[in-house]
This record gives C-alpha cells, sequence and structure tokens, in this order.
C-alpha cells in the first residue's frame, strides 16, 4: 500500500474511533410556548409548583387572581397589546415575581453532557422595586445577583450571567446527566415583585457514542457519579511513573481537600473523594504532574 493510501486510512480509522460532540440548545425565549406550560423541556413553576398558562397575563397582568394576600407570579411574552410597556420590547420574556414565595424558569437536560449557561436580566421598570436571582442545577446554587430599580442595569446593559457571584467559570463546562433540573429563579427584595427581563440560554455538549476509544496517555476523568451526594469516585491515567497530585477546591478558591501526593505508576488510578462535612456547591479537582495539568468541575448536592 503507498504511503498516500496508508494515511488516507490512518485518517478514516482515526475518524471513526475519535469521539465527537453533538450540541442540544435550550433557549427560554427561542422555546417559548404561548399555549402551555410545561411545554418541551421547560417549566414556570411557583414554589416548585408548575403554573398553569393564562392568556391574560401579556394583556392584562392584574387580572391573574390573587393568591392569599399577593400576586400570583407570571410570565409572559411581550406583546404589542402588553398593558405595561417599559425597558422591553416586543418578543422580550418578561417574569412578574410574587408577593411571596419564589418563581423559576426550569429547564431539564435531555441528555448527558457537558452544559454551559448564559443569559441576563434586567429590572423592567423604575417604581423602587428590587428582585433577586440566583442559577441552581438539581437545586445547588452555581450564582446569583440582584436587580432593582436605578441600578445600573438596563435592556441595553444587562446584568449578566457571567458577572454574578459564581463568576464565570461557575457556568461554564458543567457535567450534567440526562433529568438533571437547571433553574433561574427570582424572588423580590421589595415590599412588592415586580418585572425582570430574562434571556436563558444552555448550551449542552454530548457526546456522540463511539465505536472505540483510544486510551488517554494522560487524563484526568469525569467523576462517578456528578452531580454526587455525599461521595463520588475520581479516576485519573499516568502515561508514565511519575509525581502527582490531585487536589479539590472550592468555589473560592480554597482547597478542601487533597486526594493524592506522591508517586503514581503508569496505567489509571481511582480514589475517593468524601465531602460529607463540606457545603453543597460546585467544586474543582484538578491533577498536576510532569506530563500537564488538568481540571474538571463536580457538583455536591445535599
Amino acid at each position: 500500500m503507498s504511503n498516500c493510501k496508508m494515511a488516507l486510512w490512518a485518517g478514516l480509522v482515526l475518524a471513526c474511533i475519535r469521539p465527537g460532540w453533538a450540541d442540544v440548545y435550550g433557549s427560554l425565549r427561542g422555546d417559548w410556548s404561548d399555549t402551555a406550560n410545561p411545554h418541551g423541556q421547560w417549566a414556570l413553576l411557583w414554589n416548585g409548583n408548575p403554573l398553569a398558562y393564562t392568556p391574560s397575563w401579556p394583556f392584562d397582568p392584574f387580572a391573574y387572581p390573587q393568591q392569599g394576600f399577593g400576586w400570583l407570579p407570571f410570565w409572559f411574552r411581550s406583546d404589542p397589546a402588553c398593558y405595561f410597556t417599559h425597558d422591553w420590547i416586543q418578543g422580550d420574556i418578561i417574569v412578574h415575581t410574587a408577593n411571596s414565595g419564589v418563581t423559576c424558569a426550569r429547564w431539564s437536560c435531555p441528555e448527558s453532557g457537558s452544559l454551559t449557561i448564559s443569559g441576563h436580566v434586567w429590572e423592567g421598570r423604575d417604581n423602587g422595586r428590587g428582585n433577586h436571582w440566583w442559577l441552581t442545577v438539581n437545586g445547588v446554587p452555581i450564582s446569583d445577583g440582584y436587580v432593582a430599580a436605578g441600578d445600573i442595569y438596563s435592556r441595553a446593559n444587562p446584568f449578566d450571567f457571567a458577572t454574578g457571584s459564581g463568576g464565570p467559570a461557575a457556568l461554564a463546562d458543567l457535567p450534567v446527566a440526562a433529568g438533571d433540573e437547571v433553574a433561574l429563579w427570582f424572588e423580590r427584595t421589595s415590599s412588592y415583585g415586580d418585572y425582570v427581563g430574562v434571556v436563558f440560554d444552555l448550551d449542552l455538549r454530548a457526546p456522540v457514542v463511539a465505536a472505540r476509544e483510544q486510551p488517554a496517555a494522560f487524563l484526568l476523568g469525569e467523576a462517578h457519579p456528578n452531580p454526587f451526594n455525599p461521595s463520588t469516585t475520581l479516576s485519573f491515567t499516568m502515561s508514565e511513573t511519575g509525581p502527582a497530585t490531585l487536589e479539590v477546591f472550592d468555589l473560592a478558591g480554597r482547597r478542601v481537600a487533597t486526594l493524592w501526593d506522591g508517586l503514581a505508576e503508569r496505567g489509571t488510578h481511582t480514589v475517593t473523594f468524601d465531602a460529607g462535612a463540606l457545603p453543597s456547591g460546585l467544586y474543582f479537582y484538578r491533577l498536576s504532574a510532569p506530563q500537564g495539568t488538568q481540571t474538571r468541575k463536580m457538583i455536591l448536592g445535599k
């Protein structure tokens, strides 16, 4: 066989066995339904319960029935006939927070993969009210922030999720499994709830099953299970015998555990991480060796 044919054949073989990725997108605005809730992967909730969709939401919000001493939360896509027109335009997704309890938009992961969250929020009108927002994965908070009347945020200059308390690292390359739930929550910080503009997008990179995979020379593996409570198994592969360190850090960069610190022989090693004494949240685990450094994420949910 000629060198050219051999190179072509090798390229075809590598293409067959190299694992690939497929993108699955979720968008609160792009996936919006004017007729149903829940719909698809999405659900709009109040205190954990689905809100029944009411056509009056975008036209006359105050027509929605009261619950106790406060108005129920409601979500709508802005329409030219919207009763209020403030800092939003036609097609924007708006939530009016409840006078009691919390409301959220929840997305269920259709399959396993690596998830990146993006989006932003802004207060819809200037009337002295404010709201707290936070993002969760399976109920575990990963970032939060506040918007209020008179702050620096607007539709033109919104509060980007990446500048929330968790920073951009808390929103990128999150390991998720099919059925995991990602939610954007809101709760009023003033006497009454009010309108908040919302953009909430998700990019799930799901692995395409390969016929077979070549063994990794130097690799920090995924935690199993992930998310976990209270323990999970971590694995790493060394291409050659040498010193290795496997450490765990919290979102603030503090080291919370050292799982391996010493000589590691060539091959694959597994260790158990017991987080029983740690709070729920996002954690990073890092492998350092002469071959390089690799870092992954895991979520502890109690």
